[in-house]
């Protein structure tokens, strides 16, 4: 069957970058068009200020679908929430409304920061929880360099960030169709947060993806066809 065409923008993960994202683009098909998102390395912002940073660079008129990868996805729902008029449609992929981790305390979350600061994520910690035992090298030596070009401090900010957002509101409210992504081998994002997408919004479309975290880079083949099956139900687009 021929697609049609699409506009994606993606949103990456915590590291901010698109180098990840090569695989899953070439599993795109012609038709798609796309553009990336890119969080300056530097930059540390609420997820407030970044939604505001988001929306300000989204095209004003051509339909555009948003794919929002783990990070990224509270941000999705925020712009979702009070949609542009182009907004056709957003994808949440390995991501979270509410702290993905653990039901820590908001001030235990930040007394460990410091510690963020200064010690590297360990290499086999990334290698369980966002990849798995199968993961190609390219992909392994991917994520190795992408953690390790991001400075501590902005990767201290932006976890502490994670364990504080809270976006289960902003959900509820969506309007815009949603294709939530989620991966049968995810080790990152712990089950109840998982579950919070059809707990709370049960017309919400799920597709299940034997991926771990990082669940379009890992199966892009089957993360192409689950978004395009969904964004074929979906009514066209007034041109």
């Amino acid at each position: 069957m021929t697609e049609s065409r699409e506009n994606l923008l993606l949103l990456p993960g915590l590291h901010g970058m698109g180098s990840l994202f090569p695989p899953f683009i070439a599993a795109m098909p012609p038709q798609w068009t796309l553009k990336i998102y890119e969080y300056p390395c530097d930059a540390v912002l609420s997820y407030d200020e970044w939604t505001i940073k988001v929306r300000d660079a989204l095209p004003e008129r051509e339909p555009l679908v948003i794919v929002a990868e783990s990070f990224s996805g509270p941000i999705a729902v925020k712009i979702a929430a009070a949609p542009p008029p182009n907004l056709r449609a957003i994808v949440l992929t390995g991501t979270f409304l509410s702290n993905p981790v653990a039901p820590l305390p908001h001030w235990l979350v930040r007394a460990v920061k410091p510690l963020l600061r200064i010690a590297p994520v360990p290499r086999f910690l990334l290698r369980r929880f966002l990849l798995s035992p199968t993961s190609p090298p390219e992909l392994v030596r991917g994520v190795y360099q992408a953690v390790d070009s991001l400075p501590k401090s902005t990767m201290a900010e932006r976890i502490v960030s994670t364990c504080t957002v809270d976006v289960r509101e902003e959900y509820r409210r969506l309007t815009v169709p949603t294709l939530v992504l989620i991966g049968r081998q995810e080790r990152l994002i712990r089950r109840r947060a998982v579950a919070e997408f059809a707990h709370l919004r049960a017309d919400v479309q799920v597709a299940e993806i034997d991926a771990p975290h990082l669940i379009v880079e890992s199966a892009p083949q089957a993360s192409v066809a689950a978004i395009a099956d969904f964004l074929r139900r979906l009514p066209r687009p007034e041109v």
